[in-house]
């Protein structure tokens, strides 16, 4: 699904465009999570620097289950 990315690409990612530590980037990443914004697709996990997939919240807006 073109809407998720993977956590330890996002960690990468923050990492050079924030110019932050790995321990930022996950701190970060875990915000996002606890404040709404994305979650895990299985919604079973924190945010992890690994092969897990996201996707934000905003995406799912107008999709029926």
């Amino acid at each position: 699904d073109p809407c998720c990315f993977v956590g330890s690409q996002a960690v990468e990612w923050l990492m050079r465009t924030q110019n932050c530590t790995r321990e930022e980037a996950l701190n970060i990443g875990q915000l996002l999570v606890e404040r709404g914004i994305i979650h895990d697709v299985t919604d079973e996990h924190p945010f992890r620097d690994d092969f897990f997939f996201y996707r934000f919240y905003s995406d799912e807006q107008g999709i029926s289950t």
